[in-house]
């Protein structure tokens, strides 16, 4: 399990780290709560109220998070025991990014599928 969360983990953070923080897109302060969240263990829950915080501002406002935000704080959650959000924000990230489907859509599954397995 904490092999596949690594590798998600991995993934993701590879896929933003892809994306300039230019353009048109909404960013909030990711940067520092992602230095925050890797460098100091006591912030991963302020990081993770944080991102949740700007990613409700962002749909309060009808602004668009920037690519791979809403999986990267769907990775935060996973990180953090909450399974059903995370498949949630994955979800807003395959729904908002159609180039995010083929990912999004088999991190759920597998997701799923794990925990359904862990049901029986």
């Amino acid at each position: 399990m904490k092999s596949r969360v690594a590798g998600i983990v991995a993934l993701v953070f590879s896929l933003c780290g892809c994306v300039t923080t230019q353009g048109g897109y909404q960013w909030g302060n990711y940067e520092q709560d992602l230095y925050d969240y890797l460098h100091s263990p006591e912030q991963k829950k302020r990081v993770v109220e944080n991102q949740l915080a700007f990613i409700a501002r962002c749909e309060r406002l009808d602004l668009t998070p920037a690519p791979g935000l809403y999986a990267e704080v769907g990775t935060l959650l996973l990180l953090d025991g909450r399974r059903e959000q995370a498949i949630d924000f994955y979800a807003k990230e395959r729904d908002t990014w159609p180039e995010s489907e083929y990912l999004m859509t088999t991190i759920i599954s597998n997701l799923e599928k794990e925990a359904a397995n862990a049901g029986n």
